[in-house]
């Protein structure tokens, strides 16, 4: 079956996938269609509801409802999968769901399938279709009221095309920050924002109050490159402590490699059974005359105490020193729980006797209870702001080639890197989100390069001057202000040095002209010197100021002093000279009708 077969809804769903589920769903479809020829296949959901998938059984066209044997499913934080009706399961003899893991090849997917069509010999009307495709019924034709089959609520689909890496991008005051709040909460809680409304102050409230709870759970991160930001900020590099007067390096994760090896693990720390116990642990070293006493596996014993971040000191009772003390690292207590070998670790008899204390007096299950035990894992995201102020390249490295969605872990194209500092392999999991913002309007600064480019999904955000049409100082229209001004700089320079609407959201009902003025005097003229470089006569075309018949009403004047006339100040032979001084007149401020000439006199 090919993608011609399918309608428009199927289109979409498969531009939802990455490359790799793409062509999976397409060869599960083509073996469908080799063991079940009559069987019928449509789509449900639509653009316009909360999910669509791909169903596979018997409905006739024009039909509301069909009867469906399969499911073909993108589920937000799981790949694409094909799972069988609870209806049909009892006695099947096969797994009720997979996915591109457990039947990667035609092989795997035939084997399913004709267990499947052995299973049905109980009932042959399962697949007694017409053989028809997805295109054959046009859009798709359910209702809401049909169920979808998969046991689960609407929200855990996604309503639109969640790429894994984007960036909003715009000129300044176009609410790029601002947007990232509901993009991280769309991919870590969707149904948060499913009656969000922006212009709602309590309904923006309540979001914000959400996600701040996810950047403190550690599921939503937030930073801000600048040109001193480096790799071994993001990613790992070497820190110095000193130990009883000794200097020592030691390699650190930056917050970008946290958040992985948090993905990893699919849970919060506050819902990590490891993690659990750590803290259970540092509350009993809370007392330090009274630190817990472990042993090591040969019957050492020593007292623990909680230094803070990740390290314990480690106290050997046979030591003939007062209070000497070494170093166990908790992620090196984690890997040794995860299963690693010790060997080449730091102290690794006391990370030992860590682990071994952890399980039998602070609750700790075995690793392998710990995985069962775990649901789906969650989903992870990184918020960038300012991205194209750092050097990009510099910062992520060879993390450039392991962002791409292909390249992520569990793909077939998957790409793991040795780094530098810790020498560990290291890939990225698909369930990590990087959004971006990245402001057009700063010039100054290297942009990102094509490489990085391309492994980007990116949102244009503009100004719109139509959430500010309502918003009225006197007789003055802000939205209408606004949508002028930035139609004369994009004449005189770019639709990329636009001013944003985000300047004025902080005007009211009760707001007049001393707000507005302060937002001009402060925000935007400030903002025009910066976008003309000190070119005062083309900021005062921005203005209009040219179109006022009178003087008092023009922010931009030239000096009109006798003595400051260039004539005065060069004498004669000067004629020629232009006069490139201007000065802010800052009696127009005050003046209702200074603003409304910046309209065309149509526009008044």
């Amino acid at each position: 079956m090919s993608p011609a077969d399918l309608n428009q809804d199927g289109q979409i769903f498969l531009k939802r996938l990455i490359d790799d589920e793409r062509n999976w769903v397409l060869k599960a479809l083509t073996c469908i269609r080799r063991n079940f020829v009559d069987a019928d296949i449509w789509t449900t959901g639509g653009v316009d509801s909360k999910y669509i998938d791909i169903r596979v059984g018997v409905k006739k066209p024009g039909k509301i409802k069909g009867r469906p044997l399969l499911y073909l499913q993108k589920i937000a934080g799981s790949k694409a999968r094909l799972s069988l009706n609870s209806d049909y399961r009892e006695g099947a003899g096969i797994a009720a769901t997979i996915d591109m893991s457990t039947s990667a090849d035609d092989v795997a997917l035939n084997a399913w399938l004709k267990k499947l069509k052995l299973h049905l010999s109980e009932w042959p009307e399962a697949m007694s279709g017409d053989g028809n495709v997805p295109a054959k019924y046009g859009i798709s034709e359910i209702t809401k009221t049909e169920p979808d089959g998969t046991g689960l609520p609407p929200s855990v689909y996604d309503e639109r095309i969640i790429p894994l890496n984007q960036i909003l991008y715009g000129p300044p005051g176009t609410g790029k920050t601002f947007n990232t709040v509901t993009a991280a909460m769309e991919i870590v809680a969707p149904e948060s924002v499913q009656n969000y409304n922006e212009r709602d102050p309590q309904s923006r409230r309540n979001l914000q109050t959400a996600f701040q709870q996810y950047l403190q759970s550690g599921q939503i991160v937030f930073c801000t490159f600048h040109q001193s930001f480096s790799y071994e900020d993001f990613v790992e590099g070497l820190r110095a402590t000193s130990e009883q007067g000794q200097l020592q390096y030691a390699v650190e994760s930056g917050i970008f490699k946290q958040l992985c090896e948090r993905a990893k693990l699919g849970t919060t720390a506050a819902e990590d059974p490891f993690d659990k116990a750590i803290a259970v642990l540092a509350e009993l070293c809370s007392d330090p005359e009274a630190r817990p006493v472990l042993s090591t596996r040969t019957g050492k014993k020593f007292e623990v105490e909680y230094e803070g971040s990740k390290t314990f000191r480690v106290f050997p009772k046979e030591s003939t020193v007062h209070d000497a003390y070494y170093v166990a690292n908790i992620e090196l207590v984690r890997k040794l729980y995860q299963g690693h070998d010790k060997k080449g670790m730091y102290n690794p008899s006391y990370v030992e006797g860590m682990l071994n204390y952890l399980k039998e007096q602070c609750g700790l299950p075995t690793y392998q209870q710990a995985q069962s035990a775990a649901q789906e894992r969650r989903n992870f995201v990184i918020i960038i702001d300012e991205i194209n102020r750092g050097n990009v390249s510099r910062i992520l490295g060879e993390l450039i080639t392991l962002i791409e969605p292909g390249k992520r872990a569990g793909n077939a194209e998957e790409l793991s890197v040795v780094l530098p500092y810790s020498k560990e392999r290291f890939n990225i999991p698909s369930n990590v989100y990087i959004i971006g913002t990245m402001n057009t309007a700063d010039r100054s600064l290297v942009g990102l390069d094509i490489a990085l480019r391309r492994r980007f999904a990116f949102t244009e955000m503009t100004p719109n001057p139509d959430r500010l049409s309502n918003l009225n100082i006197g007789t003055l229209n802000i939205g209408k202000l606004l949508r002028v001004i930035n139609q004369r700089i994009e004449v005189l320079l770019d639709r990329e040095h636009c001013i944003g609407h985000a300047y004025f959201l902080g005007l009211n009902e009760q707001s007049d002209l001393v707000d507005l003025a302060y937002i001009f005097d402060h925000q935007i003229i400030p903002l025009l010197q910066e976008y003309f470089f000190e070119d005062w006569e083309r900021i005062s075309w921005v203005l209009n100021d040219q179109n006022k018949p009178d003087p008092a009403h023009r922010f931009i004047v030239e000096p009109t002093q006798a003595d400051e006339s260039v004539e005065v100040l060069f004498g004669k032979g000067a004629e020629a000279l232009k006069n490139k001084r201007w000065r802010l007149n800052r009696g127009a401020f005050v003046l209702e009708q200074s603003f409304i000439g910046i309209l065309p006199a149509s526009k008044a």
